[in-house]
């Protein structure tokens, strides 16, 4: 079928869900996104793990009240459910629900809307672009977890296929670049930040 991706039984994204949260609804939506803030670092299955707890606990975490929170108070909560970098995934977290809310009119799909990007290279470019006038813009949201969010919007039939969605780690990368297996050359206009 159409949007199905082989072995989706078994994905995280399937496996662990709210209770009550419906795939394929701007509730679910937002749930991936936020989750996806969070997926760096660490095994993925323990952020998801970890973020259902969070919806149940902290509900309002999810919602415009996020704009309310400073990273210290998503720390504890991040804390309290055993995610491994609280610190860093409170500050993901808040500049995550600042650009939903204040950028994206509170519809993560709108990431893949904007200013008529039709590629993951050209939402890169546009997210650097963006993130000099408003440094919270995406942050923490590279090629990989960008490409990562659109697959599974994809698969829960959200949007179409986004060309060049293809979540490759950093080390892979780099590893390949170095081996001549693909050519990847820094451009000034990409925001190159989370290669560091």
């Amino acid at each position: 079928r159409p949007g199905e991706h082989p072995g989706k039984r078994y994905a995280l994204q399937h496996m662990y869900r709210p209770r009550g949260v419906v795939p394929g609804t701007r509730e679910h939506d937002i749930y991936l996104a936020f989750t996806n803030s969070l997926d760096f670092r660490t095994s993925s299955e323990m952020v998801y793990k970890s973020t259902v707890g969070l919806w149940h606990r902290y509900p309002e975490m999810f919602t415009e009240e996020v704009l309310r929170l400073k990273p210290e108070d998503v720390y504890q909560a991040l804390k309290s459910v055993r995610y491994t970098f609280p610190g860093q995934g409170g500050e993901r977290w808040v500049h995550f629900g600042r650009t939903l809310f204040d950028d994206l009119d509170g519809d993560p799909l709108n990431i893949y809307r904007l200013d008529g990007v039709s590629n993951i290279d050209e939402l890169v470019i546009l997210k650097g672009a963006r993130k000099k006038l408003n440094p919270h813009f995406l942050n923490g949201k590279g090629p990989k977890l960008l490409s990562l969010l659109a697959i599974m919007y994809e698969e829960f039939g959200r949007m179409p296929p986004f060309p060049r969605s293809f979540p490759v780690d950093l080390h892979v990368q780099r590893i390949l670049n170095a081996l001549g297996i693909v050519s990847w050359k820094k451009n000034k206009d990409v925001d190159t930040s989370f290669l560091a």
